[in-house]
């Protein structure tokens, strides 16, 4: 993707940030490129850096007792930074994993500060960010303490159509915080409430087709015998 094209969306992406300032931005900025499977940062590092997806699809996940726990999918113009590595200086709790190729615009924390410091365009614009980053964390949390998992099921369907179809069952499950067993039976029983209610809306239709056409039937025989019974009386008057 060549820095034309990259500025053309930048300049989409944030239109209160001038052009001169996207092009600042862009020259303390790299390219990454990540390979399915690569990692932008592991758990237990510490990379204060920020990550702006401009292709591809990446999520976040935890280690507990050997096995891999969702946290967040991040696809065209999320953020993929470590809250932990830039505001507490900490190594990072999660791992974010590339699950398709994927393209990035990287930058190191301390050097946005110094452009945020500088410029307010540049400022408000990283707040934005930050804005939606925290609010798909918000929702996350609230997902898991009042929603059962056929609501988040549910919700994910709502919210992120997109990478539903672009993630393993797997790590679809591990994101609603069930087993990929307890998945299926979530999209069986929806499939047959889903079933059960076309039937029910095709059967009311059959049954308002019928009624219709019993109306009809009734309509033309009566107009019929009215019809003969005029044509009678002309015939003998």
């Amino acid at each position: 993707m060549n820095n034309n094209k990259i500025l053309e969306q930048l300049l989409r992406l944030f239109p209160f940030v001038s052009e001169e300032h996207i092009l600042l931005l862009l020259g303390t900025t790299h390219i990454l490129n990540l390979k399915k499977g690569e990692t932008f940062i592991k758990q237990g590092e510490v990379k204060a850096r920020v990550g702006l997806i401009l292709t591809g699809l990446v999520r976040s996940y935890y280690l507990k007792e050997g096995e891999e726990k969702t946290m967040l999918f991040f696809s065209k113009y999320h953020l993929v930074v470590s809250h932990e590595c830039i505001v507490m200086a900490k190594s990072s709790s999660y791992t974010f994993e590339a699950l398709e190729d994927t393209t990035l615009i990287v930058i190191d924390y301390y050097e946005l500060q110094k452009l945020q410091l500088q410029h307010p365009d540049i400022l408000y614009a990283s707040y934005d960010m930050l804005k939606q980053y925290v609010s798909m964390t918000l929702n996350r949390i609230e997902a898991y303490i009042v929603q059962t998992p056929e609501e988040r099921y549910l919700r994910a369907i709502n919210e992120i159509p997109d990478i539903m179809h672009r993630v393993s069952q797997k790590h679809l499950a591990s994101y609603l915080g069930i087993t990929p067993v307890s998945l299926s039976r979530i999209k069986a029983r929806i499939m047959h409430r889903r079933k059960k209610k076309n039937n029910e809306q095709n059967n009311e239709l059959n049954n308002n087709k019928k009624s219709t056409d019993i109306f009809f039937c009734f309509f033309f025989f009566f107009f019929f015998s009215l019809t003969d019974c005029v044509v009678l009386n002309l015939a003998f008057s």
